[in-house]
């Protein structure tokens, strides 16, 4: 079978089905178009040999008008055997084996009673010669062997028949005539010899016609449920990535801290994930938190164990609100370790806690690229990875390595996962931390607003990429508003701070 062909006991069920309405739509077919092709042969010698007989003036023999009988008598019963056929397929639904097994008693007996025929013309022709006579087994066995091909391979033109089944309905109707043809060539073993091997030979062509149709066959009904079920599956796909986005949480426009990203899964859903939430205190400005999760691999499998995250990182917040990025960093290391790891999946993280009221960010990374600071005076700050990647090692092993770093007002924080470091040009160059700093700088250069850092990497990697994208890519922006204080401000300190955080 064709690899690309799905092995599944629902596709193979569907299969037989099909094969099954195919079988009995063609068997009513092959019934009617063989007793038409039967009487149109019959009656056109009959009238070939009124002809003949016309314009020879001459009367019958006894001979000739037994072989008539003996024909039109062979030809009524295999008529009458496939009306019969005819009937009870079209009566009723049959299923394929009863089908099968009613196909294959027509042909053995439409078949023996040719071969009948032949040996009974021979008979009535030759007076019983034909029992001395070792030319007649050639003459017996060469119209046997027409008869057995004629029956056979118009069986597998019209009937779907596998390549086994046609080999398994040609065997008994190539074994009676080369038994007829062993009993009365007994007396020349060369010829008979030599014909019972060109009689072995009938058979092919129709087995051949059986094996080219039923591998069609396959092939087409294979590319139609392959079809059906890619369509299937970008439906769901798409209810997937709905599902899946919904776990992302809203972009925020307004307000000290503003978020904005963007994500471009490699396919229809990915392994990237964002996670974002205000400490719920009113007694003071809120804390911040983001976490950023990419999960090795992509795709479906990738999806899956994002969803499997997010379970855990919600169950750690709710149990305790005020969890610092160590916290959750090394509780993530424990989770994918006892849990995925064991499947070779792992993740890298980097956890970000931002106080305003101290201008502070704290921060933890598990194996992620670097992320950046691009502060308000136009400065960009590089913070490294400061541990080790989710579930590489034991959670005694894990030191998550906490560190912080100022976040004043009109800095922005910016992060990504690997997909957008890691795309490649036509020459395979990476884009790589050059590529991206150089990007950021530029930003801060042109003086880009609110989310425009986003924009800017994502617009620079798009422009090095050649050819579809290798990984999920996921940038994240975190800016820090300017509060402006009119009252203590003086208006061309207002007016600079202003110019300096756009």
């Amino acid at each position: 079978m064709n690899p690309a062909t799905p092995h599944t006991s629902e596709y193979h069920g569907a299969f037989e089905v099909e094969q099954a309405r195919s079988l009995r739509r063609r068997f009513m077919q092959y019934c009617v178009v063989v007793i038409a092709l039967i009487l149109a042969w019959r009656l056109g010698a009959a009238l070939m040999t009124y002809g003949l007989s016309g314009m020879g003036g001459a009367v019958a023999s006894a001979g000739a008008n037994a072989d008539q009988v003996v024909r039109w008598s062979a030809a009524f019963i295999r008529a009458a055997l496939y009306g019969w056929a005819l009937w009870v397929s079209a009566r009723r639904a049959i299923k394929r084996e009863d089908l099968l097994r009613l196909a294959f008693g027509l042909i053995l007996a439409s078949g023996f009673v040719a071969l009948a025929a032949n040996v009974a013309q021979l008979m009535v022709a030759s007076d019983g010669a034909p029992l001395i006579r070792g030319t007649s087994a050639v003459t017996l066995g060469i119209s046997g062997a027409i008869a057995v091909l004629i029956v056979h391979l118009l069986a597998c033109v019209f009937l779907p028949f596998r390549p086994s089944e046609a080999v398994r309905v040609a065997v008994p109707l190539v074994a009676a005539n080369v038994l007829i043809t062993a009993a009365f060539g007994f007396r020349t073993p060369l010829v008979t010899v030599l014909t019972i091997l060109l009689i072995a030979t009938v058979a092919f062509p129709g087995i051949a016609v059986c094996w080219w149709r039923f591998s069609r066959f396959r092939e087409q009904y294979a590319v139609r449920q392959i079809r059906g079920r890619y369509s299937e599956l970008r439906r769901e796909l798409v209810d997937a990535r709905r599902l899946h986005e919904a776990l992302f949480p809203p972009q925020v426009t307004d307000g000290p801290l503003r978020l904005g990203y963007v994500y471009e899964p490699m396919r229809q859903i990915g392994g990237d994930y964002l996670f974002a939430r205000f400490e719920p205190d009113a007694r003071r400005p809120k804390r911040f938190h983001l976490l950023i999760i990419d999960v090795t691999g992509h795709g479906i499998a990738a999806a899956l164990t994002v969803n499997r995250l997010y379970g855990e990182i919600e169950r750690l917040f709710a149990e305790n609100p005020e969890t610092g990025p160590g916290e959750v960093l090394a509780a993530l290391n424990r989770y994918v370790h006892l849990t995925l790891s064991r499947h070779s999946i792992y993740a890298t993280a980097l956890c970000v806690r931002i106080d305003t009221e101290r201008d502070l960010l704290e921060y933890a990374s598990g194996g992620h690229p670097p992320a950046y600071v691009a502060t308000a005076d136009g400065r960009i700050e590089r913070l490294d990875s400061t541990s080790f990647v989710l579930g590489a090692c034991p959670p005694s092993e894990f030191d998550p390595g906490v560190r912080t770093c100022d976040f004043m007002e009109g800095d922005t924080l910016i992060a990504y996962t690997d997909g957008a470091m890691e795309a490649r040009n036509r020459e395979g160059r990476m884009f790589g931390l050059a590529g991206l700093e150089q990007a950021l700088a530029t930003c801060t250069i042109r003086g880009g607003h609110v989310h425009g850092f986003c924009r800017s990497v994502l617009e620079a990697v798009d422009s090095h990429r050649a050819g579809q994208a290798d990984d999920d890519t996921l940038i994240v922006e975190v800016r820090r508003a300017v509060h402006v204080r009119p009252q203590t401000l003086p208006v061309s300190a207002l007016e600079a701070t202003v110019a300096r955080a756009r």
